[in-house]
């Protein structure tokens, strides 16, 4: 005969709960970029290509205006609420962000990824109005949006002949 505690009770509600990052909305940087200030402060995945320049990473797609800085760093405001995920994907991007063409700062191959993280603007809705909630992002507050990584899936490697020039998200 069994009988249920009800601290069995409460282990299998809390497996139950929604895992925090089920709540990742996917999208295209296209749609993020339209109206960044409705996904302030959310969890969005997005598939785009990284440009490097000396300053900071940069999100992009061919196919859209605009741009979004990628953060790595951890000591950031507001503050992380995940880990950086290092796994296997995250590594073989991390090297591909190091190989460069020979006798330049320019990266050797484009690289594509699928990207997962807190998108930051400096524009949210708050009560059904566009406000202003920070000054930018990344070196002089330059960047507009941010995407502070979570996790990088499916990176593709992909041989190219020119990089894009830098951009400012």
């Amino acid at each position: 005969m069994s009988s249920t505690s009800p601290l069995h009770v409460l282990l299998l509600l809390f497996c139950l709960l929604p895992v925090k990052g089920a709540d990742v909305k996917a999208m295209t940087l296209c749609e993020l970029l339209k109206t960044p200030e409705k996904f302030a402060g959310q969890m969005v995945s997005v598939r785009a290509s990284v440009d490097k320049s000396y300053h900071w990473l940069v999100l992009f797609n061919k196919d859209c205006d605009g741009s979004v800085m990628l953060e790595l760093r951890s000591e950031i405001e507001p503050k992380r609420e995940f880990p950086l995920e290092k796994d296997e994907q995250f590594e073989k991007f991390d090297q591909a962000l190091f190989d460069f063409k020979p006798g330049s700062m320019e990266l050797r191959n484009r690289i594509e990824a699928d990207f997962a993280g807190r998108f930051d603007s400096i524009f949210a809705m708050k009560r059904n109005r566009k406000v202003r909630i920070a000054k930018g992002y990344g070196h002089g507050l330059q960047a507009k949006t941010r995407l502070v990584l979570h996790k990088v899936s499916n990176v593709t490697i992909v041989a190219q002949e020119e990089v894009r020039g830098d951009r400012v998200p």
